[in-house]
Protein backbone atom coordinates (compact mmCIF):
# COMPACT_ATOMS: atom_id res chain seq x y z
CA UNK A 1 0.00 0.00 0.00
CA UNK A 2 2.97 2.40 0.65
CA UNK A 3 4.55 1.75 -2.56
CA UNK A 4 1.32 2.42 -4.40
CA UNK A 5 0.86 5.45 -2.87
CA UNK A 6 3.84 6.99 -3.31
CA UNK A 7 4.28 6.02 -6.80
CA UNK A 8 0.82 7.95 -7.59
CA UNK A 9 1.20 10.82 -5.67
CA UNK A 10 3.05 12.78 -8.07
CA UNK A 11 0.60 11.84 -11.04
CA UNK A 12 -2.42 13.21 -9.27
CA UNK A 13 -3.95 15.99 -7.18
CA UNK A 14 -4.85 14.38 -4.10
CA UNK A 15 -4.96 11.21 -2.67
CA UNK A 16 -7.88 10.49 0.06
CA UNK A 17 -7.44 7.37 2.25
CA UNK A 18 -10.68 5.60 2.70
CA UNK A 19 -11.19 2.58 5.18
CA UNK A 20 -12.91 -0.32 3.97
CA UNK A 21 -15.85 -0.37 5.37
CA UNK A 22 -18.70 -3.40 5.24
CA UNK A 23 -21.79 -1.72 6.33
CA UNK A 24 -21.56 0.25 3.29
CA UNK A 25 -21.97 -3.02 1.17
CA UNK A 26 -25.14 -3.75 3.10
CA UNK A 27 -27.05 -0.57 2.99
CA UNK A 28 -29.23 0.77 0.56
CA UNK A 29 -28.34 4.34 0.12
CA UNK A 30 -25.96 5.98 1.17
CA UNK A 31 -28.01 8.04 3.99
CA UNK A 32 -28.33 4.84 5.90
CA UNK A 33 -24.65 4.54 6.20
CA UNK A 34 -24.68 7.52 8.32
CA UNK A 35 -27.09 5.89 11.42
CA UNK A 36 -23.51 4.00 12.21
CA UNK A 37 -20.74 5.46 13.68
CA UNK A 38 -17.85 3.95 11.85
CA UNK A 39 -19.24 5.16 8.68
CA UNK A 40 -19.72 8.53 10.56
CA UNK A 41 -16.22 8.92 11.58
CA UNK A 42 -15.03 7.41 7.65
CA UNK A 43 -17.31 10.75 6.21
CA UNK A 44 -15.82 13.31 9.10
CA UNK A 45 -12.60 11.75 7.99
CA UNK A 46 -12.98 12.42 4.43
CA UNK A 47 -14.15 15.82 4.12
CA UNK A 48 -11.67 16.92 6.03
CA UNK A 49 -9.07 15.24 3.39
CA UNK A 50 -11.12 16.89 0.89
CA UNK A 51 -10.94 20.61 2.79
CA UNK A 52 -14.65 20.20 2.94
CA UNK A 53 -15.06 21.26 7.29
CA UNK A 54 -18.51 22.69 6.62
Amino acid sequence: MTYRMRSIRPRVLGVARVPYLVRLREIDTPADGLEYRDVQKAARSLRRQLGLNH
